[in-house]
């Protein structure tokens, strides 16, 4: 659905894995992921960065846990109305940390929790919202989204277990 030479931004977890699988970047210095140091919280500030550089639509794959470190960043959006679409993958966890806790056999610990209402945050700072429940509805709000070439906040509702890592 994406131009080829959209600019991609992906913060780290299960998403991020996910992502490196199945988007095929066809243009150079067009797909930013923190690998290496893996860094949460580095999705959206670079997707804020890439738009303002391209002057293009720029879509940033993050988790709720990405999120929650960068969320302050949501004011910049506001204040810049830069084309950036958040798709946010809600999975309540930090599932790649959860996952090790799982195949390690130790309990999981300190890698679930309750999400806020992303639709509430998103009106807060003045973004689009979409809350996805199923394909049919991710590419539509996607679509939509492009077209509108302003802020936008779209939640995936995952069932971690889909993650295949």
């Amino acid at each position: 659905m994406l131009p080829p030479d959209t600019p991609i931004t992906t913060d780290v977890g299960s998403h991020k894995i996910f992502t490196a699988r199945h988007w095929r970047a066809s243009t150079p210095n067009r797909y930013f992921v923190s690998n290496g140091l893996s860094a949460m919280g580095f999705g959206l500030p670079a997707a804020i960065a890439a738009a303002r550089v391209t002057e293009q639509v720029t879509v940033c794959i993050t988790g709720d846990g990405g999120l929650a470190m960068t969320m302050g960043e949501l004011s910049l959006l506001d204040e810049t109305k830069l084309p950036v679409i958040i798709v946010l993958m809600n999975d309540a966890a930090l599932n790649l940390i959860r996952e090790g806790q799982i195949r390690n056999n130790y309990p999981v610990f300190g890698t679930e929790f309750v999400n806020p209402d992303y639709e509430a945050i998103a009106k807060g700072f003045s973004l689009s919202f979409y809350r996805v429940y199923d394909e049919t509805t991710l590419y539509k709000s996607i679509r939509t989204a492009i077209h509108a070439r302003k802020p936008a906040l779209i939640e995936v509702l995952v069932d971690a277990a889909g993650y295949v890592v």
